[in-house]
């Protein structure tokens, strides 16, 4: 799913691959919401909302990196909620299957393309213009609508620009080409991944073995989202099948901005940079150490560390003043080995 930034407008979409000429109305990946799309929804969930709350000022802000209760009771905070059957749901605590909740590559190239316009959100658009049979046209525009603060959405943007520079997002950088963007890979259950490795040969021999594999960008032009995996979710995506889906966006990234008319983003006013560093004009980097730790590891010393921005839940915390240059800050990446070829090449959504 291909955008332009600043209208809505849809540039391109690519909804399955190898489907038979006989088709009609066939499945369209692009808008479907079965599947996962990982870590790319933790900028819309997490990062982005923490500072747009004022749960951090920085992105320099770093925080408490173990065992925590949510603020105000004795309830842990896990990874993962087994009563979610939704987890890629957006906005809603919701168990329901449909395509008003979950994630696809049209939400999440329209979302995306919110950070790069300083906060903007535009609808997906399809229908531009009419042309009547006597001549006559009625344009068709969207309206923007602001969702966060431009300060939130230069500061997303700077630290999903460190998803370019390493890993499997270097694969989607363009030379010469500002950009932003982030990974995203799902996970197989523990049963899944002992059924799938009885059935599939290659996949014993596979260092990555997982359902979906994706990534979603953008430059000052253009947002894009593209989704990799099989129809048949058992079916997995292997080893160098990890790269089909920077491999698709660099090209098509490549291809729509020529290194000659490439720009980046200016800095909003409400913001200083230090350094690698941005804060909000007026405030201190925070540095979060006090946490409520479960029950059952009250009695014990829990061995932490610190990580950066992108935990949304605080109980006690302390606020140093610092110089900028104390602390270190990257948005979170999967990173994957692919030391081997693939014997299969998934599907691509887009």
């Amino acid at each position: 799913m291909l955008m332009l930034l600043h209208t809505g407008k849809v540039v391109a979409q690519l909804g399955a691959r190898n489907q038979a000429s006989s088709v009609s109305f066939g499945t369209n990946q692009a808008v479907e919401t079965n599947r996962d799309f990982g870590s790319t929804m933790k900028p819309l969930t997490d990062y982005a909302p923490a500072l747009e709350n004022g749960v951090y000022t920085s992105t320099a802000d770093t925080v408490y990196d173990g065992p925590y209760n949510f603020p105000g009771t004795t309830d842990p905070v896990h990874n993962w909620d087994p009563q979610l059957l939704f987890s890629n749901a957006i906005s809603s605590n919701t168990t329901e299957s449909n395509q008003h909740y979950g994630a696809s590559s049209e939400k999440m190239a329209a979302a995306y393309a919110a950070f790069a316009n300083g906060g903007t959100y535009y609808a997906p658009q399809y229908v531009n213009k009419i042309v009547y049979t006597d001549g006559t046209t009625t344009d068709f525009t969207t309206e923007g609508k602001r969702v966060m603060t431009e300060e939130t959405a230069y500061m997303m943007t700077d630290m999903l620009k460190s998803v370019m520079t390493y890993g499997n997002g270097l694969n989607g950088a363009v030379d010469g080409v500002p950009q932003a963007g982030k990974t995203g890979t799902s996970n197989y259950t523990d049963p899944e991944i002992e059924r799938i490795l009885q059935e599939n040969e290659a996949a014993n021999s596979s260092l990555m073995v997982v359902p979906d594999e994706n990534f979603v960008g953008y430059s000052t032009k253009y947002a894009m989202a593209v989704w990799t995996g099989y129809t048949n979710r058992s079916t997995p995506v292997l080893d160098d099948g990890m790269l089909v889906a920077t491999d698709v966006y660099r090209n098509m990234m490549a291809y729509l901005n020529p290194i000659e008319t490439a720009t980046d983003w200016e800095i909003p006013d409400g913001l200083v940079q230090s350094g690698n560093y941005l804060y909000l004009k007026g405030f201190a980097p925070q540095y979060s150490y006090n946490y409520n730790t479960p029950a059952s590891s009250s009695q014990s010393t829990t061995q932490s560390s610190s990580t950066t921005t992108g935990s949304t839940a605080t109980e006690t915390s302390t606020t140093t003043q610092a110089t900028p240059n104390q602390t270190n800050t990257q948005t979170s990446t999967e990173q994957s080995t692919t030391n081997s070829s693939s014997a299969q090449t998934p599907a691509t959504g887009q």
